[in-house]
């Protein structure tokens, strides 16, 4: 492989770089959110390392947590790792016997299927809470779902990284703050009709 052809392999192994991370890392959350389970963010990231590193000596596709794929699997009722290896032996037996019957299947077919479960992973009551609790960040939500139909998952990704990064930048220059009186119980309340001053600089 010459330089060239490396360097003209760099912004895809880049953009694959940041769609592993990024579908990998809200796959995962998501459903660990749903089952009250803890996220080890370490040892996703070091599963993908080396399930890609073995892609790429093997010449296979690149290995992601795909958000559909893992709908899937749920719900088919996969609760642990054995799972995995069943799905496997599907998909061998699937590869051995039936191309055949299943190289007519339309893509629109197996988009409609995609697209199903995509629609069931959005949680409405969730945004709801967001909008209620930070507008700013339902905003954010709404207009990176709009990027990635409207110009592609890649682009839909940098440009919410982006608007990430300057929505924590204001915030952080104008943050959010209250101020806390006692009453005439001694007790500390949320004074909304008073504003805190900031001190002076000179």
């Amino acid at each position: 492989m010459t330089w060239s052809e490396a360097l003209t392999l760099l912004p895809v192994a880049a953009s694959c770089f940041v769609m592993i991370i990024a579908q990998s890392a809200a796959t995962s959350r998501a459903f660990a959110l749903r089952y009250h389970e803890r996220v080890e963010e370490d040892a996703d990231i070091l599963g993908l390392s080396a399930a890609n590193a073995a892609a790429a000596l093997s010449g296979t596709f690149v290995v992601n947590g795909s958000p559909t794929q893992t709908a899937m699997a749920d719900r088919a009722g996969a609760r642990s790792q054995i799972a995995q290896l069943v799905f496997a032996g599907v998909v061998l037996l699937v590869l051995l016997f039936l191309t055949g019957p299943l190289q007519y299947l339309p893509r629109g077919v197996l988009a409609g299927i995609v697209f199903t479960i995509a629609v069931g992973m959005i949680d409405v009551t969730a945004l709801r809470d967001i909008r209620r609790e930070s507008p700013g960040e339902f905003y954010l939500a709404i207009v990176t779902a709009a990027a990635v139909v409207a110009i592609g998952v890649e682009q839909g990704i940098l440009l919410a990284i982006a608007l990430s990064l300057f929505r924590h930048v204001r915030h952080s220059y104008n943050p959010h703050t209250i101020l806390l009186m006692p009453n005439a119980t001694d007790r500390w309340f949320q004074c909304r009709r008073c504003r805190a001053t900031r001190p002076n600089q000179g």
